[in-house]
């Protein structure tokens, strides 16, 4: 129980620190051209970045499982499919027959309470 808090904490950190490093290098100008290393610094920062990106996913792979991470992510793809069908699914009767708002309402409906409950459980 404790080392869950703890990974949690650890992976959102390294997360941090990356996606901070990534940003600094690639929208910042503060690394100009040295004449005599050029843009090492910067290329450094790059890769130590792109491999702390790297160790946070397998950590968290490796930590819970493949399965449970795709699990949440099917979740998250039904909520905003489901959240789509029930929210901006074409109304007017030019698009559609008449009958097919309810079926969306349904299918919307559906989607959303099972993807909530795949990211819940």
């Amino acid at each position: 129980m404790v080392w869950d808090t703890v990974l949690g904490f650890f992976v959102a950190i390294v997360l941090t620190l990356a996606f901070f490093v990534l940003a600094k290098v690639l929208f910042t100008q503060g690394y100009k051209l040295d004449k005599k290393q050029g843009y090492n610094r910067a290329w450094a920062l790059l890769i130590f970045a792109i491999f702390a990106v790297i160790l946070a996913g397998l950590l968290v792979i490796n930590f819970f499982g493949l399965g449970l991470i795709l699990k949440k992510l099917g979740g998250m793809i039904l909520v905003a499919f489901g959240f789509f069908m029930l929210v901006k699914f074409p109304t007017v009767s030019d698009y559609q027959p008449e009958g097919f708002f309810w079926l969306a309402v349904v299918i919307g409906l559906f989607c959303t309470f099972f993807g909530i409950y795949l990211l819940l459980f």
